[in-house]
Order: C-alpha cells, then structure tokens, then sequence
C-alpha cells in the first residue's frame, strides 16, 4: 500500500512536470527542469518570497550591515519586487528597532503602537 501511495505521487509529479513543458523550446525545458531543482527557488516559496534574489540581498546585509533600523531605501526596478519585501522587514518599515525605540538621526524617543 506505501509502495502504490509513492508511485502514484512520482505519475503525478511526472504528469505536472510533462505539461509545464508542453509546447517549450529545448532551452525552455532546460530553464524549467533547472528552477523546479533549484534550492534556492524552494526557499524563496518557503519563505513566501517573491523570487531567489531575496537571498542575495540577505547574504550582502548580513556581510555589510547596509539595512538598518528607520533608514530610508529606494528601490529603482522594483519588480519581482523581493529585494523591497527584505529591505522592509531589515530596515523595519515602523522605524522601530527590535526594541522598540525609534532611532533617526541619532534621536531616540518612546515609540508607541
């Protein structure tokens, strides 16, 4: 019975793949193939992730520091727009530290929700 469950999984996973690649040139097939495979795709849809570059900008925050609490980011070409939702939840869209201060300008004040 485990064995049936399995392999009726592996059909329909087969089955789902076949038609992503329906009517795709060879370097489309090849794209597709390599995105289902990818870790860091899985982590992006995990993580609710617009897309994989998300963890570029994490990798260079977490070396250089540049996101900090009530900064101000532009983001110019924002779209899928991942790098914007990892400058939100760095830089803290409220302005608030995890403490909950406010910090701008070197002022430091009670912030309240």
């Amino acid at each position: 019975m485990w064995g049936f469950s399995v392999w009726r999984r592996y059909i329909h996973c087969s089955l789902s793949v076949m038609k992503k690649l329906k009517g795709k040139t060879a370097a489309e097939q090849r794209w597709v193939l390599r995105q289902l495979k990818d870790p860091y795709v899985k982590a992006s849809h995990a993580q609710n992730f617009r897309c994989r570059s998300a963890f570029k900008l994490l990798e260079i925050d977490d070396k250089f520091r540049l996101l900090q609490p009530g900064y101000s980011v532009v983001d110019c070409g924002a779209a899928p727009g991942a790098w914007s939702q990892v400058a939100v939840q760095r830089v803290n869209s409220a302005g608030t530290s995890r403490h909950g201060r406010f910090q701008s300008h070197g002022f430091k004040t009670q912030y309240n929700v």
